[in-house]
């Protein structure tokens, strides 16, 4: 497939076309930024061990390790769903809007070229008006859906921050019952401090996530007790959680970059549209490179697809 992202359109006053590699870029950064809050989320549920039998005093740390657990969800069973529809599901739908707006509009310009002096009707002049109208509308609703994630994120990072002090006093308590506490803690934070998680991703709001046999085997050995191995990953794998949520928000935050330029073309081209009349109306629908943004959307749309539906691996 021919790649339009370095086509240059007739004029620059009313381009519509946009970076196509850059907005792929984007696109896939969202996407691995997501599989890897995923991965962590799973973690926090899955992988924090249970104390079938936990003693007084570390009563209140099982619930508040309970608490990130449920926190955990709270991405996978809805931050996760909403942010893929503002992500990428948007960009599918929006592409077969624009194909079909975009149709629509150069038909009545092909109408247009055969009438005397190529002069518009008032009629057809709406139409065109309209599927523009139309088209800013879908990007308003999107840009709004975007802004209510985006929130969704931050209430998220800050709920998450604040069970992450919990957990470090947590620690704190740890210590004080535990003779080697301290030097188990040191230990453990250490085997986690690089890659420890391996996992399938089943598209990016799921995956089955272990800790690596080898980490595991380390971890084992350095003798620490359940309380304390339960406390430490507890505590990092919530911050590692928090870390890759601060990730996907400016992942976001790009593609709201994106989906507003974008509005900003197609709003000054409706607007010069709307301010011409007669054969000015003609010559600035003419300049205008809607072929090309269309078929940019169409291979946005296609890369879309065949992103979210390709093995995911590498997390």
């Amino acid at each position: 497939m021919t790649d339009n992202s370095k086509l240059k359109s007739t004029t620059e006053l009313n381009s519509l076309e946009f970076d196509l590699t850059t907005a792929k870029q984007n696109t896939a950064k969202a996407y691995n930024a997501g599989c890897m809050v995923t991965k962590h989320a799973e973690s926090v549920f899955y992988l924090i061990p249970n104390l079938p039998s936990p003693p007084s005093w570390y009563e209140s740390i099982q619930n508040h390790i309970d608490d990130c657990r449920s926190t955990s969800r709270k991405w996978i069973d809805i931050i996760c769903p909403n942010a893929q529809q503002v992500q990428f599901n948007i960009i599918k739908s929006y592409s077969k809007d624009i194909t079909e707006k975009g149709s629509e509009i150069l038909n009545i310009l092909t109408q247009i070229e055969m009438q005397p002096d190529q002069l518009p009707t008032s009629g057809q002049k709406e139409d065109v008006l309209d599927d523009y109208s139309y088209l800013l509308s879908v990007i308003d609703s999107e840009l709004n859906s975007a802004d209510g994630v985006q929130s969704e994120l931050g209430e998220y990072h800050t709920t998450l921050a604040a069970e992450h002090s919990i957990l470090s006093d947590d620690l704190v308590t740890i210590r004080e019952h535990f003779y080697s506490a301290s030097d188990w803690i040191d230990k453990i934070n250490g085997y986690l401090s690089s890659d420890y998680l391996e996992s399938q991703m089943v598209g990016v709001c799921s995956a089955t996530v272990n800790i690596k046999s080898s980490v595991s085997a380390e971890i084992n050995g350095t003798g620490a007790n359940l309380e304390t191995i339960s406390a430490v990953y507890g505590y990092t794998f919530v911050e590692s959680l928090s870390n890759n949520i601060a990730a996907s928000q400016n992942a976001l935050q790009a593609l709201q970059n994106f989906w507003g330029t974008n509005r900003a073309k197609i709003e000054s081209v409706k607007n010069d549209l709307e301010k011409s009349e007669g054969r000015k109306f003609t010559d600035i629908l003419k300049s205008i490179d809607l072929e090309i943004a269309m078929t940019q959307w169409k291979q946005l749309a296609q890369f879309v697809e065949e992103l979210t539906q390709q093995p995911v691996t590498g997390f």
